[in-house]
């Protein structure tokens, strides 16, 4: 019996949207909604102390930027001005030097829990840490839901990665806070002991096979409240309407940034989050995956998180492994092949770190045509035709993908 290929899978956040889960859009609209709720302005009760951070924010880029260099805000830069902002004011024995250069300015006045308050550094961590928890609270409870409100969609996601397993030996990184690789996968290797809950990292470091899964940036799985824990009932997880608070703790950073500690790491400043367990040893392991994959296949991930990014850095130096790219895009989004602006970012963003030539991007041998939407049409990826970087990307989204295992599958070398 032959021996089965390494595959290392990276799952990002567009492999869940059509499973149920928050887009980024979605996820802006609800911290909008939690933070009326208990962080409404002292002078308009109809307004919030979180989009008066996203107003600002897309002000001072209208103001500074040109516009092609506009980026639309969303609530993991929102969140890392929060984080940041502590440096800039006086703060104890953690007050930064960089306030002997630059000063914070004054925040507007809230009003919580029916009384007027300063916003200081001391609120924005509260508000940080209280849209957090509701956060992953509401992927609890969206995961809990799949089964019954995408039942179908939920049956062929389960049959790719099922097959994936059958055919390959993979070892998954997601950078979700969902379960839904856990769901079709429960054998998988998270480093948790599955009879005490509790984290081991030499369960991953000194694994007898290559399967395993890592999630990266935490997992509605992850329980902090009584000590980190695997919870793998969601229904007995902390629940923030429970009227049992829970006091979260904060990491202080030397260059004077505050960083929530929470069973998620959320908000740019990725790395400054990564110190703890299980992070430390997901990040530690995830340089070896890379380096002993013979493929990767990247599942709804935009490459917007560089020290994941990095990770990947010289891949195609010394090997030639083939990298497959599953993501969506419009029929009208340009092909990469054509090296316009309109093209999509992660399959621009794909092609400079894996150091493709965008002009080898072909179909069948031929010129792509100007958009996705003919390679949609017929289920076709875009790949590069250099032996060298081997890349191929997909625009027709996750779930086309799962009804097309086969293909993506021989890319791979099934």
């Amino acid at each position: 019996m032959s021996r089965k290929k390494k595959i290392l899978v990276v799952v990002g956040a567009g492999a869940s949207i059509e499973l149920g889960m928050p887009s980024v859009r979605c996820i802006n609209n609800l911290f909008v909604q939690w933070a009326k709720d208990d962080y409404s302005l002292a002078s308009n009760e109809y307004d919030n102390l979180y989009s008066f951070f996203v107003r600002e924010i897309e002000r001072y880029k209208k103001d500074h930027l040109e516009e092609h260099l506009r980026t639309p805000t969303n609530f993991e830069e929102a969140l890392y001005v929060m984080y940041l902002l502590p440096a800039f004011f006086l703060n104890g024995v953690y007050t930064s030097s960089i306030g002997a250069f630059l000063s914070g300015r004054k925040l507007p006045d809230i009003r919580r829990l029916g009384r007027h308050q300063i916003a200081d550094s001391y609120v924005l961590g509260s508000l940080a840490s209280y849209l957090i928890e509701l956060l992953l609270h509401e992927f609890r409870e969206r995961c809990q839901k799949v089964e019954c409100n995408y039942k179908d969609q939920l049956d062929k996601w389960k049959g790719f990665l099922s097959s994936l397993d059958n055919d390959f030996e993979i070892a998954i990184v997601s950078l979700n806070y969902d379960n839904l690789v856990y769901q079709a996968l429960p054998s998988l290797n998270t480093g948790f002991d599955p009879v005490t809950g509790l984290f081991k990292s030499e369960t991953i470091f000194y694994r007898k096979n290559w399967r395993c899964l890592l999630h990266l940036h935490g997992s509605v799985h992850f329980d902090i409240f009584n000590g980190l824990k695997w919870i793998d009932d969601l229904s007995k997880a902390y629940n923030p309407y429970s009227g049992g608070a829970r006091g979260i703790s904060d990491r202080h950073t030397q260059e004077g940034g505050v960083f929530p500690v929470t069973e998620i790491v959320i908000g740019y400043g990725k790395l400054y989050q990564l110190q703890g367990q299980p992070f430390r040893t997901y990040h530690a392991e995830l340089d070896r995956l890379v380096h002993e994959c013979e493929g990767v296949l990247f599942l709804g991930y935009g490459f917007s998180d560089e020290h994941l990014n990095s990770a990947f850095s010289g891949y195609h130096d010394n090997r030639r492994p083939p990298v497959v790219v599953i993501d969506y895009a419009e029929g009208d989004t340009m092909t990469t092949s054509r090296s316009c602006p309109n093209a999509l970012s992660s399959a621009i963003q794909a092609i400079r770190i894996f150091g493709v030539e965008p002009t080898s991007m072909q179909w069948s041998g031929n010129n792509y045509p100007a958009r996705v939407e003919k390679l949609k049409e017929i289920n076709a990826f875009e790949s590069s035709n250099d032996p060298n970087t081997p890349l191929s990307i997909w625009y027709g989204g996750m779930q086309k993908a799962c009804c097309n295992y086969q293909k993506i599958a021989n890319i791979l070398g099934l």
